[in-house]
Order: structure tokens, then sequence, then C-alpha cells
């Protein structure tokens, strides 16, 4: 009975134990940040409910939102091939702190749709900051578990945004605003000290090609089999963006449950991530190759949406929660770690902005097809067809996997006999 989880918690501090200080600093980075994310969750019911707005114009000034997450997640990266990522981290920080004291002040329509934009804009160009970050401070065999890290921290973060966000919002959404600004300004403080502080450290690792201009052709636009991969990415996104849009108001038709129901489902996804995210990705990384992890992820992630139709009890959609919970657990990070080394050497923060974008894309995707798939085919059809969406991507993600893992071992010995 103990020799199971003796094993697990021995693979857990072997893993964490190798991971650099700057790991954890950007971990901490993320969840101090992370908290004050009530302002996304609760956004829509301050624009209709706090200022009168119509549904239409809700919809509206959402998209400007979707379009400057969609522009940060590109440019996020793109910039970090021009200046330093640790700059602009801590800039972006600062800038979104500002950007919700301006909500305090400004709730007409012409003023909220390019502040919305501006919104979006810094909250997603963080995302491939952070990623080059980890690059910079990870030696390659610990970017798994330092992204696996980074996964653990958000997902405690946004379980506590939730909670704090929804007393906030019931006492006076201008107390929102003011928390998601505080949390940003302390984590922008955090990151800006804890950088100064651990530099040295973060300095040797970063063979990311920062050190001198990235030669011509180096780009991911002319990278086909790179280009194919994140388009297969990009529907294991799209599904799984579904599964968190829909679900709620699935289990409310079908299931006959209320959201009191849908949120012991986020709490079992967040819970099940904060434990096993780290020992699984240690596991998975000691015993099988990056692109067997992302195809069984992707497996897993068909079964769990396939499965949802099939009961309705609330122990049987609980069961299909742990399924794709531990699909992303598997594929998420592993994805991540292979743009991470398609990247190496390259144009860095080209790559890991298209492979931003793509979750940028699938946020604004997925709402679309899923409710036209329901409004056309009725709610079953959004499980069976994400179900057969990923079954179908998975051998474009097997060909295109095995291509840039191959060219990355050949590049192996080229590598050591240049510097020999």
């Amino acid at each position: 009975m103990s020799a199971a989880p003796a094993v697990w918690k021995r693979m857990f501090g072997e893993a964490v134990s190798q991971l650099p200080v700057m790991s954890w600093v950007l971990a901490a980075t993320q969840l101090i940040n992370r908290m004050g994310g009530a302002v996304r969750m609760f956004m829509p019911l301050y624009l209709h409910q706090a200022l009168h707005l119509p549904m239409d114009q809700v919809g509206w000034l959402l998209a400007c939102n979707g379009v400057g997450m969609l522009a940060g997640s590109w440019l996020g990266g793109v910039m970090t091939d021009h200046w330093p990522a640790r700059r602009l981290a801590v800039g972006m920080l600062f800038s979104a702190a500002l950007i919700f004291l301006l909500y305090l002040f400004l709730d007409s329509i012409w003023w909220l749709a390019p502040l919305l934009l501006v919104t979006g804009f810094t909250d997603v160009a963080l995302r491939p900051q952070i990623h080059r970050l980890i690059m910079e401070a990870c030696p390659p065999e610990t970017r798994a578990t330092a992204q696996s890290l980074n996964r653990v921290s958000i997902n405690l973060a946004v379980a506590l945004a939730g909670v704090l966000g929804g007393i906030a919002a019931s006492m006076d959404y201008r107390i929102v605003f003011l928390f998601d600004s505080l949390t940003s300004a302390l984590a922008g403080v955090w990151l800006w000290w804890a950088l100064r502080r651990f530099a040295p450290e973060a300095a040797p690792a970063a063979q990311t090609g920062t050190a001198k201009a990235p030669q011509e052709g180096q780009t991911p636009y002319q990278d086909p089999p790179f280009l194919w991969f994140v388009g297969g990415a990009l529907v294991l996104q799209m599904v799984f963006e579904t599964i968190n849009i829909q679900l709620g108001n699935y289990m409310g038709a079908h299931y006959r449950l209320g959201p009191s129901a849908f949120g012991w489902q986020m709490a079992i996804n967040g819970l099940l991530i904060t434990v096993v995210q780290i020992p699984l990705t240690a596991w998975g990384n000691r015993r099988y190759p990056p692109t067997a992890l992302v195809l069984s992820g992707g497996a897993l992630m068909a079964l769990g949406a396939a499965l949802v139709p099939l009961g309705q009890s609330f122990g049987w959609v609980s069961f299909t929660t742990v399924v794709w919970t531990v699909a992303e657990m598997l594929w998420m990070p592993t994805l991540v770690l292979l743009v991470m080394q398609r990247a190496e050497g390259r144009r860095t923060g080209h790559y890991l902005g298209v492979y931003s974008m793509a979750w940028s894309i699938a946020g604004l995707l997925a709402p679309v097809w899923s409710s036209q798939l329901i409004h056309h085919g009725g709610a079953d059809s959004v499980w069976y067809l994400s179900g057969l969406a990923c079954v179908l991507v998975l051998p474009l993600l097997l060909r295109t996997g095995r291509v840039m893992q191959d060219q990355h071992a050949a590049a192996k010995p080229a590598e050591a006999g240049g510097r020999a």
C-alpha cells in the first residue's frame, strides 16, 4: 500500500530538486499574477450587470479583448527576439496594473473598447515571455518539469481567483479591478527583484539565440514540419477550450446538474493538476519520447470528450473529467517542450509567438464551432465530433513530431562537431 506513494514522492522530489531557482521564481510570479485573474472571469457580468450594456455590445467589447489577445500572443513572443524577455515581462506586469486602474474611471463604450484590446494584449503577451524565460533559465532536460510547475501555479491561482473574485464582485466590481491591479503590480515587483537577485544563475543557460542575431531562414514561417505540428496542436487546443466552454451548460441540460456541480468538475481538474502534474511529467519523460506522450494525451482527450454524453450521473461526468484532465497533463507541457526544442538556435521569439497565437485562435474559434455544432447537430454532437477531431489529428502529430525529433537528433552531432 505504501510502495506506490513512496515511489511517487521520490519521483516528485527528484524532479523538482533538479529545477533551477528561476523556475520557482517564475512559478511564484504566475501564482501572484493569476490570483488577480478575476477581471477575465467577471468582465461579461461587469459589462452587462453593472454597466447595463446590451448583450450585443458586450459581445463586441469581448471581441476587442479577443483581438488584443491574438495580437499579444504573437507579438509578445516576437518582441523577445529584439528585447530581453525579463524586461518585457516586468513591463507587461506593470502595464497591466495601470490598465486595471483605468477601469475605475472609464465606463464609456468608446473607452472600454480600446481598453479591453490593450488588456487582452498585455495579458497574453506575458505567456511567450514566460516561456522564453524558462528556456533561458533551464537546461533542456528540466524544461518539461519547469513547464509542469508553471501549470501547477497557474491552476492554483485560477482556483483562488474564482473564489476571491466572486466575493469581491458580490460587493463592488471596483474591488475586483483594484485587486487585479495590486496582484499585477506585486508580481512585477517580485519578478524585478528576483531577476536582479538570481540573474547570474539565469545567464549561463540562455542558449536560445539571444547572444547573436538569428540567421536568415530560421523562422517558423519557413518551417513546414513545425507549422503542421502547430496546426495539429490547434485541434487539441480547440477541443480543450470546447470542454471548458460547453461542459457547464451541457451538464445542466443533459445531466440535470447545477452550476455547483460544474464548479466541482473544475475543482477536480485543478486538484489533479496540482497533485499529479509534476510526478506524471517526470515519470513520462523517463520512459517515453515526447511524441508518444502527445499521442497518448490526444487519444485520452478524444476518449474523455466522447464519453461525456454516455452517462447521466455526477460520478460519470467526474470520471470523464479525470480522463481529459490526465490527457491535458500529458500533452500540454510536452507540446511546449517540443516547441522550445524546435526554437532552439532559431528565431526563438517567433516560434514561441506562433505557438501562443495558436492558443488564442483556439480560444476565438472554439465558441463559434461548438455553438454551431450544437445548433445544427444537437448538444451530443459536439462531444462525439470533438473526440473524432482528436483521433483524426493524431497521425499528423505523429508524423510531424517524428520529423522534428529526428532533425533535432541529427543536429546534435553537428553542433558538437562545430564546437570541437
